[in-house]
């Protein structure tokens, strides 16, 4: 969605934007059109978005780890039970 965008909207105007100019130029846009609040609104959400794709990795590399931790030492696994914390994964 954020290449169509560029395309449509930067590509007309001879605009290449390079690093973090995508952003930047983007907000111009939304200014223009929606004013103060469309800036607001863009910058919002390219910030939910940088979340998104910053807390999945998180989730994901720290189930991995845990999985790997209860797979390869079996006592750690058993001694959790006890407080209700069961593995994914019985060795």
């Amino acid at each position: 969605m954020t290449c169509f965008l560029t395309f449509a909207l930067l590509y007309p105007k001879g605009l290449v934007p390079q690093e973090w100019e995508l952003v930047v130029h983007q907000i111009r846009f939304f200014e223009v059109s929606w004013g103060a609040f469309g800036k607001f609104l863009f910058a919002v959400v390219a910030a939910a978005f940088l979340s998104d794709t910053w807390l999945t990795p998180l989730d994901a590399v720290s189930k991995v780890h845990t999985d790997f931790i209860f797979a390869s030492f079996h006592s750690l696994a058993v001694g959790t039970q006890e407080f209700g914390i069961t593995p994914s994964q019985q060795p």
